[in-house]
């Protein structure tokens, strides 16, 4: 056997090389949400949709999804902080970095006659090709709120969705968490699964896409901080990095 002695300088650009390489092959643009153009000052609301602030990202429905990060510290936004880790609606420090996405999975069906939705979407850096396997991650924390469900899924598309109402968003995710229901408000839950692309997916999509009008899949806690509803499901998300699985 024989080893070389590599310069401590080298080494370093040779980490940052291989952090770089690794960062490049996410598909997904700014799935940490650190990105932003302005700092968010406040919860969204549909004239003033913060999440629009974060890079890349925007809500699909008419739902008004929120940004979250470190920037806002300090700020008293007139419709509720975003501030991390103590926020509007619960405490949660960033799975990692300053920022992340925060959105009501679910709101109770007797406030809204269409049991309110919120989803979040972002254009991949590349179109999927067909018959390649990719593999997708994020992760999630329960909000100080009053129930979970059981995934928070991932739905790819070939074209943008954009519908005109604050429904749920009638389809079939190719990533959904199977490991029951995703309650922990104190640390996060990873959710990761793989799937064969049929090409030309475009759009990357992420929310509760389970149809509950008798409120299936959907488990009561009791109230930490607030509450809006019955069965009112709030959700962080971060950490969203999707590659090509190679063989």
């Amino acid at each position: 056997w024989t080893f070389a002695l590599v310069e401590p300088s080298l080494l370093f650009l040779l980490v940052l090389f291989c952090i770089k390489i690794r960062a490049q092959s996410n598909l997904v643009y700014n799935g940490d949400f650190e990105l932003y153009d302005t700092c968010p000052t406040q919860a969204s609301y549909p004239s003033l949709l913060e999440i629009k602030k974060c890079k890349g990202w925007y809500p699909p429905t008419l739902g008004t999804s929120d940004y979250f990060n470190s920037c806002a510290n300090g700020i008293n936004g007139a419709n509720g902080n975003v501030w991390i880790p103590n926020n509007f609606i619960g405490f949660q420090n960033a799975y990692d970095g300053n920022g992340y996405i925060g959105l009501f999975a679910l709101e109770d069906v007797n406030i809204f006659p269409c049991q309110y939705r919120e989803y979040i979407q972002t254009k991949l850096l590349a179109p999927l090709e067909a018959g390649k396997k990719y593999t997708l991650s994020y992760y999630v924390s329960l909000a100080n709120y009053q129930a979970a469900v059981n995934s928070i899924s991932a739905l790819f598309t070939n074209s943008k969705i954009y519908t005109t109402d604050n429904c749920f968003i009638k389809a079939t995710p190719q990533i959904k968490y199977s490991g029951g229901y995703l309650s922990d408000t104190l640390g996060w839950t990873k959710v990761e699964g793989s799937f064969e692309a049929l090409g030309g997916e475009n759009y990357l999509t992420l929310g509760f896409f389970e149809d509950t009008l008798k409120h299936q899949g959907v488990l009561p806690l009791i109230s930490d901080t607030i509450s809006l509803g019955l069965y009112s499901v709030y959700y962080y998300i971060d950490g969203i990095y999707l590659s090509e699985v190679k063989i």
